[in-house]
């Protein structure tokens, strides 16, 4: 049955009071939140976030997108001694060749000038960060992300909370704050990074529970607000040592992608960690 004329035009009039009131919208939000408060489909599929391409040719297909993409969390997990750091510094390099500026949170108290060498990272345009508690360096960092492109924390179970600090010795009996405050610090961080642009990469230590007859003994410190805020999560496996000739020259890893909402996730790649050269 065709529409009445009086019916056409309230339908009418209702579209065009819905086009009217998303532009008063649209201009209000702009106006007093700032001009990306609203923004339409097409505008947003064009601004494509930057991504750094990492050299490794097999990890960056496994990522399905070619790299790094800016303006993230990404986090990267696993046992000791599985190549959390080298793959951190092979991303710092990636920045570097960029001219980007890089903060390093070397937590572990750990890292030297002669590894970073050996894994292709100079002193150019990167700046060290050194806090005694959870809480100044997430302050710091705060801070600091409008000033770096790219912000790595090595290794986030590694900071201590003001508590944990002012009763040294006494773990058994203090409470693990991480947790709490790492789910409020999250969801401010990964708005800002997003707001200048900038990539944080935070390395995670995997621990294994005592006692665990089924399902998986390791966990990760700090809760699960860092998986849930993160864009990419990486899972690094030790797979064996290289040789040659009888020597260990390296050794072999495998980088799980755990979780990725820029592409497929589950997939793997391949790495080589050769010492005193990096990454291939």
């Amino acid at each position: 049955m065709p529409l009445s004329w009086d019916i056409w035009q309230e339908r009418q009039q209702q579209g065009m009071n819905r086009s009217n009131a998303l532009l008063t919208m649209e201009l209000y939000a702009n106006k007093n939140y700032g001009d990306s408060a609203i923004i339409k489909g097409d505008v947003f599929a064009s601004r494509r976030k930057e991504v750094y391409p990492t050299g490794l040719k097999q990890f960056d297909a496994a990522l399905g997108v070619g790299g790094i993409p800016a303006g993230n969390i990404i986090e990267i997990h696993g046992l000791e001694n599985t190549g959390k750091t080298s793959l951190a510094l092979h991303i710092v390099k990636s920045f570097q060749k960029r001219n980007k500026k890089i903060l390093y949170v070397d937590a572990d108290r750990a890292l030297c000038i002669e590894y970073m060498a050996m894994c292709g990272v100079t002193e150019r345009n990167i700046y060290m960060l050194n806090m005694d508690t959870l809480e100044d360096t997430f302050q710091a960092i705060r801070t600091l992300i409008p000033v770096f492109d790219l912000i790595v924390i090595d290794t986030l179970s590694a900071i201590p909370t003001k508590e944990e600090t002012a009763q040294t010795g006494q773990y058994l009996e203090v409470q693990n704050k991480s947790a709490k405050i790492l789910s409020n610090e999250w969801a401010h961080i990964k708005h800002e990074l997003a707001r200048y642009n900038s990539t944080m990469i935070v390395i995670n230590q995997m621990r294994e529970k005592v006692g665990i007859l089924w399902g998986n003994p390791l966990f990760a410190l700090g809760g699960r607000a860092l998986k849930a805020y993160s864009t990419i999560s990486i899972c690094m496996r030790y797979m064996g040592a290289e040789k040659r000739q009888g020597d260990i020259i390296g050794q072999g890893a495998r980088a799980d992608i755990e979780k990725n909402k820029c592409a497929a996730p589950y997939r793997s790649a391949e790495i080589t960690i050769l010492y005193g050269k990096g990454m291939i």
